[in-house]
């Protein structure tokens, strides 16, 4: 006795899903977007790399292959139902690329926004850098403020380019012009 063609369907739809949950896709598994709140939180992670995504397209792009490979030689009943449930599998992993794609964005996105708003940070309010030279030493950057003295502000030039030239000495004896140190004139 043959089963109905709506326990069929039914049967075909259970297949599907669970041929679906079996093979989520890595992306819905592995990657995950920036938090909700990240706008105000000094520090979050979340997954910016798109290798997860890339692996889904490899997985959902070969098991579509495959399934048209077997649409166009198969012509029994049996070849359908498998074909629609690679179908379903391979739609499956190219929806977990997208969402993988999307949420790797959203990532590099925020954690972009993130590096802006902790250069934005004035100086007074960072830490202090432990391995910076100290202001004064010979090895600290051009026009850094000597203990005591009011900072100035940075310059765009190099800090550690050497300083500009001293002003000339004043003129010695034998510097007037070209005239012999015996001769007056």
């Amino acid at each position: 006795m043959r089963p109905a063609p709506r326990s069929r369907r039914y049967r075909l739809i259970g297949l599907i899903v669970l041929a679906g949950w079996a093979n989520a896709g890595c992306s819905f598994m592995f990657v995950d977007g920036p938090p909700d709140k990240h706008r105000k939180m000094p520090y979050f992670e979340c997954t910016s790399g798109r290798g997860w995504p890339i692996v889904d397209g490899v997985i959902g792009g070969s098991i579509g292959l495959g399934v048209a490979a077997q649409m166009g030689g198969g012509e029994n009943n049996q070849d359908r139902a498998q074909a629609v449930i690679g179908a379903a599998e391979a739609a499956l992993f190219l929806a977990s690329t997208v969402y993988g794609f999307t949420k790797s964005a959203e990532c590099r996105e925020a954690k972009e926004a993130l590096m802006l708003r902790l250069q934005k940070t004035a100086p007074e309010e960072a830490a202090p850098d432990p391995w910076a030279p100290k202001a004064g030493s010979p090895w600290a950057p051009k026009g850094a403020a000597m203990p005591g003295a009011a900072a100035p502000h940075a310059t765009p030039d190099d800090p550690w380019a050497p300083p500009p030239p001293t002003a000339s000495p004043p003129p010695g004896p034998n510097s007037d012009g070209g005239a012999d140190a015996g001769e007056t004139p």
